[in-house]
């Protein structure tokens, strides 16, 4: 092998290895910005009561929000915000919005531009327990 082709492998071998290198370390902690009477805290818990099951969370990814357009209606699953908050379905279910949620803040039972709208994915598998 000659000199250049050594070169050049040692060199793709010690950018691989840097790229490797988790972004997490470099990355601040999650910051709680939930949405009122929602999760206040960086992870939490939400019970899917269709599978009897927890699923951890992380703090939703838009901190005031998402904007109501009046078309999304079928784009968002209620979450009925507790402690533990509850939804009726999650990963795999029929209805499972993907972690796209809105809570009825007016309490008037159905989606509006007074509601609240943000994402929040479930962290699977779910589990028995908290």
């Amino acid at each position: 092998m000659n000199k250049k082709r050594i070169i050049g492998l040692a060199s793709v071998l010690v950018f691989s290895i840097l790229l490797s290198v988790p972004l997490a370390l470099a990355v601040p902690p999650p910051q709680a910005h939930g949405p009122p009477d929602h999760i206040d805290e960086p992870e939490a818990v939400i019970y899917v009561s269709s599978q009897g099951k927890y699923y951890h969370t992380i703090v939703p990814y838009a901190a005031d929000g998402l904007p109501w357009n009046g078309n999304n209606n079928a784009s968002f699953q209620q979450l009925f915000p507790g402690d533990p908050s509850v939804t009726p379905y999650g990963p795999g279910d029929p209805g499972y919005k993907g972690g796209r949620w809105w809570i009825d803040s007016n309490s008037n039972g159905y989606q509006d531009a007074d509601d609240t709208y943000f994402l929040c994915p479930l962290l699977g598998p779910g589990r028995d327990s908290p």
